[in-house]
């Protein structure tokens, strides 16, 4: 049975009026950007749940088979990013996204891309901690993200 389901909830509570001056802004900030030399990278995550392995086997007539199940499963956890030019890098990243992960990540961009970046993300635990924002300041990236919360 497929469900749907909603990728971020919270998408849709997002202020439109918010999204759509971010956009504006960030047009605005691109020309000047590119002049002073820096590339432009949107990064995202991804986690994917890997299928389990069926296998046969042989029971008893008339008997009731128990088959071991985990109840966690195994997952493949991505970071991915695409810049301005349409270049892509993938990294694919041990057990939960963590700031520490995120810092990897930035470093990996750096080596990838070059050392003038700027980072566009999502409001992600792991892409707004202390740690992450300032290894960004002290690598020299700038930051931006590009989800608005609702102003109340």
């Amino acid at each position: 049975m497929c469900t749907s389901q909603t990728a971020r909830p919270y998408h849709q509570k997002t202020d439109p009026v918010a999204k759509q001056q971010w956009r504006d802004e960030f047009k605005k900030k691109w020309p000047r950007l590119k002049r002073a030399g820096y590339t432009i990278v949107a990064i995202d995550q991804h986690t994917q749940a890997v299928a389990t392995i069926k296998r046969r086997d042989w029971f008893p007539v008339n008997s009731r088979p128990r088959l071991p199940v985990s109840v966690g499963r195994e997952v493949i956890n991505m970071l991915g990013a695409v810049t301005d030019s349409g270049d892509r890098f993938v990294a694919l990243t041990p057990n939960r996204f963590k700031a520490e992960v995120s810092q990897h990540f930035l470093r990996a961009l750096q080596h990838e891309f070059g050392p003038k970046l700027v980072i566009v993300l999502d409001n992600a635990k792991y892409f707004i901690a202390t740690d992450f924002k300032k290894q960004a300041a002290a690598d020299g990236l700038l930051l931006d993200s590009c989800r608005r919360t609702p102003q109340t």
